[in-house]
């Protein structure tokens, strides 16, 4: 996996998946020890939480909460672990705050500690499926069972769904079969009902490709090449702005949305047996205290009194940041922006933004220094660049929307 969260979208990707409901290698209820309901802090970055846990008991490590992966994925070396027995499926003890769940089936990543995150993996739908979870994303919480939503919301909305999907793959050569894990509700784009998967995991509603082109088609911004990283890799999507994207009539509008491959999309149709045409993800969701209750089967949608937490990711000077070893690159500049106009181009190293220095930030603290309010500015400064005018120098960049909102 990667670290450069922009546009994350934590997805497992199996070859030959396919609904498979006499194959699921269900472990049955999982055991638990410790205590439900326990609101637990975690980081929210572009849209997605992560949750420190402990590993066989050792800390230093987080997942990131993702009901649109079906399996826990988790690498042992941010827990200052060696590999654990030599084989891709094992069991393993994971303490989420109060509680500790036992002996949880998980796929074993392996590699160097991820960037500053301490991005150890994820925590997928094998695990959630079992208990009532609550996402708030306003006051950065995270609770597994017995959840009780802000006081403070309004509109609250009940949508059922039944869990769906579940089969069997290959991954690194090796058979998984998985439980139904996805959460299949109905949202509505600009007017159009399609079935899409709900995904904490990602952090922006993504559509497939043509739903894409039909709203573009009326000529509205776009971003062509965005960085966005995936558990399957790194790659580049296309980002616009929705006017309205609903569902059971609660409505977010002017929304970021991005498309790019549809390999994810099409496995998940695949999965779930009719077509799928995207992900509700992060910049949806954060609008709302969300219940998730497997059992019972139902989301709870509770819209929060204010936006006063809502950050416009996309309003923001015209470049990304990468972790490049101890320093940060530029990974892309949108065209046009005043960025571009400076000279600045990818590769080139970010030292500072606002004389804070950037070599102890994580990947999604330094990049959210480059947000904020269209007409204001940040002064970035720079190493080595490939302009000779840059480097080793301090230029005040103007703040942009970089994908305006539609007329």
């Amino acid at each position: 996996m990667k670290t450069s969260l922009i546009g994350v979208l934590a997805l497992v990707v199996l070859s030959g998946c396919g609904n498979d409901e006499g194959g699921s290698s269900s472990p049955g209820v999982l055991e638990t020890m410790g205590m439900l309901g326990v609101p637990l802090p975690t980081l929210i970055g572009q849209n997605v939480m992560l949750v420190d846990v402990t590993l066989n008991g050792h800390g230093g490590g987080r997942l990131l909460v993702d009901t649109g992966s079906p399996l826990t994925l988790v690498n042992p070396a941010p827990f200052g672990q060696s590999l654990l027995p030599a084989k891709l499926e094992l069991n393993v003890d994971i303490g989420v705050g109060a509680l500790t769940i036992n002996q949880v089936p998980v796929i074993q990543l392996s590699g160097a500690a991820m960037d500053r995150l301490r991005l150890a993996g994820l925590l997928g739908g094998n695990v959630l499926r079992q208990f009532s979870t609550a996402f708030n994303y306003r006051d950065h919480q995270f609770q597994i069972g017995g959840a009780a939503m802000p006081s403070d919301t309004a509109q609250v909305v009940k949508v059922p769904f039944k869990l769906s999907g579940g089969g069997a793959g290959l991954l690194n050569e090796t058979v998984i079969r998985y439980e139904a894990t996805r959460i299949p509700v109905k949202a509505t784009v600009e007017g159009t009902e399609h079935w899409f998967v709900l995904d904490t995991g990602a952090s922006d509603v993504t559509l497939r490709t043509s739903l894409f082109d039909r709203l573009v088609a009326d000529g509205r911004a776009t971003i062509d090449d965005l960085p966005i990283s995936t558990v399957a890799g790194q790659t580049k999507a296309r980002v616009t702005r929705s006017r309205s994207v609903s569902v059971a009539g609660q409505e977010v509008t002017n929304i970021p949305v991005m498309a790019f491959d549809n390999a994810i999309i099409d496995s998940m149709s695949t999965e779930l047996g009719y077509s799928v045409d995207g992900l509700l993800g992060g910049d949806f969701l954060r609008e709302f205290a969300v219940t998730i209750d497997y059992p019972a089967g139902q989301v709870v949608l509770s819209r929060y009194a204010t936006r006063d937490h809502i950050v416009d990711e996309f309003k923001r000077v015209g470049l990304w940041l990468t972790a490049s070893g101890t320093t940060f690159a530029v990974s892309a500049v949108r065209r046009g922006s005043a960025a571009q106009q400076l000279g600045v181009a990818i590769g080139d190293q970010v030292v500072s933004i606002d004389g804070q220095a950037l070599a102890d930030l994580d990947t999604l603290s330094a990049d959210a220094l480059l947000y904020g309010d269209v007409g204001s500015s940040r002064r970035v400064g720079f190493g080595q660049t490939s302009d000779a005018a840059l480097a080793q120098s301090e230029k005040t960049i103007a703040i942009e929307d970089l994908v305006p909102v539609p007329n």
